[in-house]
C-alpha cells in the first residue's frame, strides 16, 4: 500500500500523503491544450528561467555605464543571450511535453469510451441470451460463454478506466494543475 501511495504521489505530483479511495472514474478531459498552455508560465522551471533572464537583464543594465570595463559589459550581454536561449528552450520543451501529455490523455479517454461501448454491447448480448435460455433456444453453456464475454468486457473497461488516470496525472504535472480529480492542488 505504501509503495502504491508513493507511486500515486509521484504520478500526480501531490506527494506521498495522497491516498486513493475506491476506483476513480477518469474525468473527461475538458481543458483545451491552448487553455493549458496559458498556465505554463507558472511552472517552476519556466519561472526559474524567467528569473535568470531578469537577473541577466539587470546585470546588463548595471554594466551599461562609463565606469564598467567593456569586457564586463560584453560578458553580461553574453550571459543574457544564454539565459534567453535557455528560457526559450525550456518553454519549447514544456509546450512539447504538455502537447504530448494532452494527446495521451485524449487517447486514453477515447479508449475508455470504446471499452464502455463494448461492455454495453456485451451486456445487451448477455440479456438477450438469458432470454433465449429461458425460451429454450440456447443451452446454459452458450449463456456461460456470453457471460464470460461480458466479464472480459467489464475487465477491459476497468483497465481502460485505470489506464486513463495515468495520462491525466502526467498531463496534470505537465500543466502544473491537478486535472485528475484526486487529492489536492499541485
Amino acid at each position: 500500500m505504501n509503495l502504491a501511495a508513493a507511486k500515486l504521489g509521484t504520478l500526480t505530483g501531490l506527494g506521498s500523503g495522497v491516498r486513493a479511495g475506491s476506483a476513480v472514474t477518469a474525468p473527461k478531459l475538458s481543458a483545451t491544450l491552448a487553455g493549458l498552455q496559458g498556465g505554463l508560465s507558472t511552472l517552476a522551471g519556466l519561472v526559474s528561467a524567467a528569473n535568470d533572464v531578469a537577473g541577466a537583464q539587470l546585470t546588463v543594465k548595471l554594466a551599461e555605464n562609463d565606469f564598467t570595463p567593456a569586457r564586463t559589459l560584453q560578458d553580461a550581454r553574453t550571459a543574457l543571450s544564454n539565459a534567453q536561449r535557455s528560457q526559450e528552450s525550456a518553454l519549447k520543451s514544456a509546450q512539447q511535453t504538455l502537447a504530448s501529455a494532452h494527446q495521451a490523455a485524449q487517447n486514453a479517454y477515447e479508449l475508455l469510451q470504446v471499452a464502455g461501448s463494448r461492455e454495453a454491447a456485451a451486456q445487451n448480448t448477455y440479456t438477450q441470451d438469458a432470454a433465449c435460455l429461458n425460451s429454450g433456444t440456447i443451452s446454459a453453456v452458450d449463456l456461460q460463454v456470453t457471460q464470460l464475454t461480458l466479464k472480459k468486457a467489464q475487465y477491459t473497461r476497468l483497465q481502460a478506466q485505470n489506464n486513463g488516470l495515468e495520462p491525466l496525472a502526467a498531463l496534470s504535472v505537465a500543466a502544473g494543475q491537478n486535472l485528475t480529480g484526486i487529492g489536492g492542488t499541485l
